[in-house]
């Protein structure tokens, strides 16, 4: 297999299905991955192309149908085989003028679908004993609809979630963050993920993906071995990232066993709707007795179902002419900590709203548990450091204990810490193979005989650099795989299976 057999294919959908543009492909530049190691939540997903724009099909003025938010798709065939390496929506289009450089150039700027949950809110109802998948799935859906998906089955079970969120979930050695005014799709993904200790990414083919925490302690395959090979190592073992003593706040939940009064308007004011007229009203769930406690409710009751208890109209403001409460049509939205109330009235006269309510069964957070783990000997020799987590999804203290043990067991200790690897894809069809097929979370093993550092290691980050559509560079951040020290055991292992685990053998049970 020779290496000029690779193709990059670069489509732009402008509405009528995908057009091959690749002749006009000048470079390429992708950049996808976490921030950081820790970061349970992937960043923006980045693409760059540089087009020759000798003929101004990249002028926007001079071309209707280009503009923001087509989808874009980059597609790297090597050997017969396409790989998608990005796919996501156009967001800036850069011509140059031809008073800059003689070159007359554009550049398409682009982004991957984690750009619609950075802006839209997910809304989604309240859930009971349900897991991070299930609310990933929900809130995705919410905010756009992929074309696939792949998600792992959550480990923890959460007894309710959607009735509160967090405004930021990890934090190190600093202190929080101030709120917003609302929370986003990206956060309460960001919850589920620290409140289960998975990781959330869009794929290189635009598939929103979640990995539990087991994922990288099960997985055994190894997709990219580099033994000297690399062209760059920026590596380094140094106290930035330990983390010796770890706290983890959890919100144990009771759940009412009686409808009550969660959510009304004020009484003092009725609003009027006007013939044929549509209103929406937001009610926020909030404590009977104490209305600056929030609460989460459980199956909210639609007020048309109890005219006269939970809603009430008149002909008039003083709330003393005829009840027209039978002309009113409500639309009731649920989003676990407030409702959305459509009200539409259908009656020959103006509408006066005397009376609306929404009872349901209340879910109330109790006193949050904040459970502390310290390695006495690291921060003996390395000083206190120190990380906070706030997993609101989490009910259970012995979930958070068992998730501060773990982490304080893996970074308490400093770490072989891999910055930045590159290798250049078109050295050898290993490599070339590699640039095709790497994916967020691959193992990759790592021998350089220079620094020493030998071991397993993640891609939490990955970069690629293609110019002149020959030169490809690979850019990995790569993180220190776990080590257990012997065989996961795993619940409903095959006895008849002679290599399965039991509970008399050498393997070691798994947070």
């Amino acid at each position: 297999m020779a290496l000029c057999d690779v193709i990059y294919t670069l489509e732009i959908d402008y509405g009528a299905g995908w057009v091959d543009v690749s002749d006009d492909l000048s470079n390429a530049r992708i950049r996808r991955g976490f921030s950081d190691p820790l970061s349970r939540v992937a960043i923006q997903g980045s693409a760059s192309f540089l087009m020759e724009n000798s003929s101004r099909d990249y002028s926007p003025p001079l071309v209707g149908a280009l503009v923001p938010k087509l989808p874009v798709r980059f597609t790297m065939s090597y050997g017969g085989i396409p790989i998608v390496e990005f796919f996501g929506s156009l967001r800036n289009i850069r011509p140059t003028p031809s008073i800059c450089t003689p070159r007359k150039l554009s550049t398409l700027e682009c982004v991957d679908d984690m750009e619609l949950l950075d802006i839209y809110e997910g809304e989604i109802a309240l859930q009971t004993n349900t897991y991070a998948d299930d609310i990933i799935t929900s809130v995705v859906a919410s905010a756009y609809t992929p074309a696939a998906t792949n998600y792992e089955i959550g480990i923890n079970q959460f007894p309710v979630a959607a009735d509160r969120w967090s405004y930021q979930g990890i934090t190190i050695n600093s202190g929080r963050s101030g709120p917003t005014e609302k929370i986003l799709a990206a956060q309460k993904i960001l919850d589920a993920c620290v409140s289960d200790w998975g990781r959330f990414f869009i794929a290189k083919d635009g598939d929103p993906t979640y990995f539990n925490r087991h994922h990288e302690i099960l997985d055994d395959t190894t997709e990219l071995t580099l033994d000297n090979t690399m062209t760059e190592l920026d590596y380094q073992k140094s106290v930035q990232q330990i983390i010796n003593s770890v706290e983890v706040t959890c919100y144990p939940r009771s759940i009412g066993t009686i409808p009550e009064v969660l959510g009304r308007i004020s009484q003092h004011s009725p609003p009027s709707i006007e013939v044929a007229g549509t209103q929406i009203f937001v009610l926020q769930f909030r404590d009977p007795v104490d209305q600056t406690i929030q609460l989460g409710c459980l199956t909210p009751i639609d007020p048309s179902t109890a005219p006269g208890i939970d809603i009430i109209a008149t002909d008039d403001p003083a709330g003393v002419g005829t009840v027209i409460t039978g002309n009113i049509a409500v639309v009731m939205t649920d989003y676990g900590d407030r409702v959305e109330l459509a009200l539409t009235n259908n009656a020959a006269v103006t509408a006066y709203i005397q009376k609306l309510q929404v009872r349901g069964f209340a879910v109330r957070s109790r006193e949050a548990v904040t459970v502390v783990t310290r390695d006495v000997a690291s921060i003996a020799d390395y000083g206190l450091r120190k990380l906070s987590l706030n997993a609101p999804l989490m009910s259970n203290p012995m979930d958070a204990q068992q998730l501060a043990d773990f982490l304080v067991d893996y970074y308490k200790d400093p770490l072989d810490e891999i910055v930045s690897l590159n290798f250049s894809a078109h050295t050898n069809e290993t490599l070339m193979e590699a640039a095709r097929d790497l994916e967020l979370f691959d193992r990759v093993s790592i021998t350089e005989d220079q620094t020493g550092v030998t071991g397993l290691f993640f891609i939490y980050s990955i970069r690629h650099v293609i110019k002149d559509n020959y030169n490809h560079d690979v850019t990995l951040g790569l993180l220190k795989a776990y080590t257990l020290g012997a065989d996961p055991a795993l619940w409903g292992a095959n006895p008849a299976d002679p290599d399965a685990a039991h509970w008399d053998g050498p393997e070691v049970w798994v947070y």
